[in-house]
């Protein structure tokens, strides 16, 4: 430790004048600070010891502090007893690393001490200037200038360039896949699939992006994650802001498109800036995040000490505030924490609210003898619900898509979330997750809730209304209950390392409940007295390839049950119990270098039956698919059936989604000898009839007289024993309870032979 002292002497050669003052000081009067250290960080608002030693003949010392090294001091102390050695300080509101401390000998102003350089700052977000000072963050230096609001982030201008029905994915150069979610999804649906891409990167969501080769796994995600429209974007409004500030050179190396700035604020929304902070939108759906919040499970005590040691720390990489409650979570960016002076034990964590531009004035009241937190802007508050995220620099790559990525996937490799499985559900319904200790995790009356330990509700950042899309919780068995279904299409979604069950029906209805059970398979059982018709996706995730089986439109009757497993990886097994149904199948195998697809229709499944599904994977186009027959479900392999592949244009069932509307497309080909296919649509559970009639108005054939739950449909019209000419074909189609009032339409086909 050193310090400058000054002083005045009586004896000395003349030689070095200076030289000898300070020789004979040093020995007859010195005052040596031993305390601040060189380059030692004071909290501003603390108690402070300075302390130093001194010669037994200085009586007082004269204390002033400098933040400016000492160009200018101001006054401290006065009188300080000098044998004392020490003064408890209280640290001024300072903000420098140039900071210093003098002490005087009252009696000869001569005779003083200078400490080194130390540094002062509160509890506030700073970073270093080039000149090697503090900068301490400000909401209209260094937040945004725009709000997180849908006229600046999801404008309809933006929006309306997103059409997956005769649209070109930007990635593939080709139109969007003629399948689900593609078929059913919006231009309004936020986020939109090119951002998605943006934000897991072209490897984690394509195969062979050039051949337009989808990974299942993306699309399947993406249709869990995808709302019906924007509902905010606060997290990429906290996490681009805070990686600006900490870094900007590399926020910009990761995000080149973004305009050079020396401060955000002076930076005007447009394309560009628009899908950056979306796209760090998007990010929070990586496991990575999930596992962390998972772990963060502090009280508002906690959290408060975490927010003010990483504000006083200068090792950046910081973190913003995740706030929730029953019905909604927000992220905010938190630069300042005080006490409140009129109530001890309170602090104020100042936030830059990205609902609030500009403004300096919002903050979080943390409660820390009740252990409790407040925001008034939200009405929002509680014990807990109030944590950090994890550090921002885990935004500057891809997020993770799968728990275990494969060496090919340009992402963080990491074994985080192995232990653990992503469930996801239509948010138009009520659910109840429970395990095998009897622990629940759901959604109910408007209020989600969690008593399952290590689990956590998925409740997307954005600041407003919106319930869990998921959960998130320890991999092992769970029974599932839905119910009070307020949209007719619903879906339930688990997501493993590498595996992925996704059920979905479009025939709910809000007396009806789902029950559903995850852990050796999945299965489904009808505690209702409709029947009712539903899709199964099963996806086997490997490093290099998927394998896909698509189980489309089996029924259930009143207390059947279905029951599916996946086999060695490669095979699929359902166990039907209660009456027979009849099933299509999509098989899929898809890699860097293959889509290879298996298409059969009209599988009988008797009653009490089981049926293994083994598909030739080396050659899934063009052989047979085994299945074994199990009569009885006794563990007897009955009967074995080979299917061949049918052209017959089964999508695949992808996940969510229903048509929009009636419609009865033109038939194709046209004109046609003497085959043709025709296609419609129907966006509800409908009574529909398809008929043929000739020019003179004469019924030739009826097509379809059933009832049908929503979706696509294709029919075959064999004209073989008719003559050439203009036929008509004619759908009528409506709800089963509509009394008359129904879609119509007819469209003119010619048979040329």
């Amino acid at each position: 430790m050193t310090s400058r002292t000054m002083g005045t002497v009586l004896v000395g050669d003349g030689t070095n004048p200076n030289g000898d003052i300070e020789a004979w000081r040093a020995v007859l009067a010195p005052i040596t600070i031993t305390r601040p250290l060189p380059g030692e960080l004071v909290i501003a608002g603390t108690q402070y010891d300075i302390l130093w030693a001194s010669s037994s003949s200085i009586d007082f010392l004269h204390i002033e502090f400098s933040d400016n090294d000492g160009a200018n001091y101001s006054f401290v102390a006065t009188n300080v007893p000098a044998d004392s050695n020490h003064y408890e300080w209280t640290v001024p509101p300072a903000l420098s690393t140039r900071c210093r401390i003098k002490l005087t000998d009252v009696n000869d102003t001569l005779n003083f001490a200078e400490s080194d350089s130390f540094k002062v700052k509160g509890y506030q977000l700073t970073r270093f200037k080039p000149d090697g000072n503090y900068e301490a963050f400000k909401p209209d230096i260094h937040g945004w200038s725009f709000a997180n609001d849908d006229t600046s982030m999801w404008p309809s201008t933006w929006w309306g360039q997103f059409d997956y029905q005769s649209g070109e994915d930007p990635y593939t150069n080709q139109p969007y896949p003629n399948e689900e979610p593609f078929l059913s999804a919006q231009s309004t649906n936020f986020p939109d699939w090119p951002l998605f891409v943006r934000a897991f990167g072209v490897n984690q969501s394509y195969w062979n992006a050039s051949l337009g080769f989808i990974r299942d796994q993306a699309k399947t995600k993406w249709a869990n994650i995808k709302d019906s429209t924007w509902k905010g974007s606060c997290a990429g409004f906290t996490v681009s802001s805070l990686l600006a500030f900490d870094d900007d050179q590399a926020f910009l190396n990761s995000f080149p498109e973004m305009p050079p700035f020396a401060f955000l604020y002076p930076l005007a929304i447009g394309d560009s800036v628009r899908k950056v902070v979306n796209q760090l939108y998007v990010h929070q759906f990586g496991t990575e995040h999930l596992a962390y919040y998972n772990q963060s499970n502090a009280t508002p005590r906690e959290t408060l000490q975490d927010i003010m040691d990483m504000l006083i720390s200068e090792t950046g990489d910081y973190r913003y505030v995740v706030i929730a409650d029953t019905d909604g979570a927000h992220g905010v960016l938190p630069y300042k924490v005080e006490p409140d002076p009129d109530f001890p034990g309170d602090y104020f964590v100042y936030v830059y609210d990205n609902n609030y531009p500009g403004d300096s004035t919002k903050f979080i009241d943390v409660d820390s003898t009740n252990n409790s937190w407040s925001y008034s802007e939200l009405g929002w508050g509680g014990n807990s619900l109030f944590d950090l995220s994890d550090p921002v620099s885990t935004y500057l790559v891809p997020p993770i898509l799968r728990f275990n990525p494969g060496p090919s996937m340009e992402v963080i490799t990491s074994s985080v979330g192995q232990d653990h499985i992503q469930i996801y559900n239509t948010i138009e319904a009520s659910i109840l997750i429970t395990d095998q200790s009897g622990n629940t995790i759901g959604f109910g009356d408007s209020v989600a809730f969690n008593n399952l330990p290590d689990g956590i509700p998925i409740i997307p950042i954005t600041s407003k209304y919106n319930p869990p899309i998921g959960y998130y919780v320890p991999a092992g068995e769970y029974s599932v209950g839905m119910d009070q279904f307020t949209d007719s299409s619903t879906y339930f979604s688990v997501f493993s390392d590498s595996l992925v069950y996704s059920y979905k029906r479009s025939d709910a209805d809000f007396n009806q409940s789902d029950e559903l059970n995850y852990g050796d398979g999945f299965s489904l059982n009808n505690p209702d007295n409709q029947t009712k018709t539903f899709s199964l996706k099963t996806i086997v995730i490997e490093d290099t390839y998927e394998r896909v089986f698509n189980i489309i439109d089996p029924e259930v009757f009143q207390d059947d049950s279905m029951h599916f497993n996946v086999l060695d990886r490669q095979d699929l097994k359902m166990v039907k119990v209660g009456s027979s149904t009849s099933y299509n199948i999509n098989l899929r195998q898809v890699s860097a270098v293959e889509d290879a697809q298996f298409n059969h229709s009209n599988i009988i499944l008797e009653s009490n039956s089981s049926h293994r599904i083994v598909p030739d994977w080396d050659d899934l186009q063009n052989q047979l698919v085994t299945i074994y027959i199990d009569l009885g479900n006794d563990g007897t392999i009955d009967d074995t059936l080979m299917v061949e592949n049918q052209p017959t244009g089964i999508d695949d069932e992808g996940l969510i989604g229903i048509p929009d509307e009636y419609n009865l497309a033109q038939n194709y080909p046209n004109p046609f000898n003497p085959v043709t296919i025709i296609s419609y649509s129907l966006p509800h559970l409908s009574d529909v009839t398809l008929k043929v009639y000739n020019i003179l108005g004469q019924e030739v054939i009826t097509l379809v007289n059933e009832q049908q739950p929503a979706g696509n449909y294709e029919v075959s019209f064999d004209a073989a024993n008719l003559s050439s000419g203009i036929y008509l074909y004619k759908i009528q189609a409506g709800p089963s309870s509509d009394s008359g009032q129904g879609y119509t339409d007819v469209k003119k086909m010619i048979l040329l032979r």
